[in-house]
């Protein structure tokens, strides 16, 4: 990456925005606005930063959307399509019948 290329920036609920790296130091990438940049860490974690349109997905999916899927699991009446969940996620229950 380096000056003028773009990153994903989180502003919210489901909204992502690409914002230019307008400046950098040793260990940081800096993102508007001009008169007080962020930085966002070259290394390691970047929370609420996306260096790939990616990497904004799969954020979405673990932090925007998980806790509506829990809700339509937790709504679920299916219990065929729960043993699937469970399995999907490894799951047993404690006590079996």
């Amino acid at each position: 990456m380096k000056i003028g290329d773009t990153i994903w920036e989180h502003r919210g609920y489901l909204k992502w925005l690409l914002v230019e790296i307008i400046g950098e130091t040793s260990r940081s990438w800096l993102v508007p606005p001009s008169w007080k940049p962020s930085k966002v860490p070259k290394r390691g974690p970047h929370p609420g930063y996306a260096f790939t349109e990616q990497e904004a997905d799969d954020w979405r999916w673990s932090h925007d959307y998980a806790w509506k899927i829990s809700d339509a699991v937790r709504r679920c009446q299916d219990a065929a399509k729960l043993r699937q969940i469970a399995e999907i996620v490894s799951w047993k229950p404690e006590v079996q019948p």
